[in-house]
Parts: structure tokens; C-alpha cells; sequence
């Protein structure tokens, strides 16, 4: 399981998350503000195994640091990004 750096990074308007599952399952990809509170789901479902990227725009969003993390099965990634405006 790989979760990429968000590019470009810091963001502003659209930002893209690429990552890659070394087996198909169960994912979520969520964005969370910097205190936990979900911000948006990206992805949300049965996602095959290989490379994937969700695009994510930033025009409704505070600027600032937010989280973003990957659960696929029982594993968990998370990187962080920055919004600017």
C-alpha cells in the first residue's frame, strides 16, 4: 500500500492524490482538517489493485495544513498538505 504526496503541494484551486494498492479491497480516501474533523471523502468503495489518483479541489476550503488519509482493508496511510489561497 503507497500513498503519494498530493502535487502540487501546497494546493491551490485543484490538487491530485495518487496511490497504489497491491491487492483489490474496501478503500477510503478522506480529507481531514487539522483537528480530525472530515472534510471530504474522495474515494469510497471497492477499488481493484494498481495505481489510482483522485482529484481534490481546494476552492471551498480554508487555507492551512489538512490531513489526508488512505484505509484500505485493515491498513492506514496519512500525509499531509498544504492549502493556500
Amino acid at each position: 500500500l503507497r500513498l503519494m504526496q498530493n502535487v502540487p503541494n501546497p494546493a491551490e484551486g485543484n490538487t491530485v492524490i495518487n496511490f497504489f494498492l497491491p491487492k483489490s479491497c474496501e478503500v477510503t480516501l478522506e480529507v481531514l482538517d487539522i483537528t480530525g474533523k472530515q472534510v471530504i471523502v474522495l474515494a469510497n468503495g471497492y477499488v481493484p489493485a494498481g495505481e489510482h489518483s483522485a482529484m481534490f479541489s481546494t476552492s471551498s476550503i480554508a487555507k492551512g495544513v489538512y490531513i489526508y488519509r488512505l484505509r484500505a482493508g485493515n491498513e492506514s496511510v496519512t500525509k499531509s498538505m498544504v492549502i493556500v489561497k
